[in-house]
């Protein structure tokens, strides 16, 4: 059965940079695994590893590694891509450039996205990042299978 995440909550960012995964959103009879990327606006996407296998994993799986713009792509994405599980206390790490990245320092707000999951500062606002920016329309162009 797939995962649907939903609602907001907002939790503490302890000092291994660790913050709690709501519990609606874990799975309780397998391990959670997430895929962490810088998303727009400063904000974290958290994808599951099953949305990230299929919808992303695959499509980038067919391109080609002797292409010099496909690889440099993928190349970039896999540099900016954290894996992480949960641990027994629901907890996922983020790594200290997603930290710097999203400006996140003590708590952290998570926004169900149905698919995906959004971190972002409590207090953030819509802001453009270019280069990140940049990132994502890659990111997109794999997900749409234009690469």
């Amino acid at each position: 059965m797939k995962k649907v995440f939903y609602n907001d909550f907002t939790h503490t960012i302890d000092k291994q940079r660790r913050v709690a995964m709501p519990r609606e959103w874990r799975d309780s009879k397998e391990e959670n695994v997430f895929f962490l990327m810088p998303g727009r606006d400063n904000s974290i996407q958290a994808l599951p590893e099953e949305i990230f296998m299929e919808d992303f994993y695959e499509k980038a799986r067919k391109s080609s590694f002797a292409n010099r713009q496909q690889r440099k792509a993928l190349s970039e994405i896999g540099k900016f891509t954290h894996r992480t599980a949960c641990d027994k206390q629901g907890r996922i790490t983020l790594t200290p450039m997603l930290m710097d990245y999203s400006g996140l320092t003590d708590d952290a707000w998570l926004i169900g996205g149905i698919t995906q999951i959004e971190i972002r500062k409590p207090e953030q606002t819509e802001e453009s990042v270019g280069e990140i920016d940049a990132f994502l329309d890659l990111v997109e162009q794999i997900q749409k299978g234009d690469f």
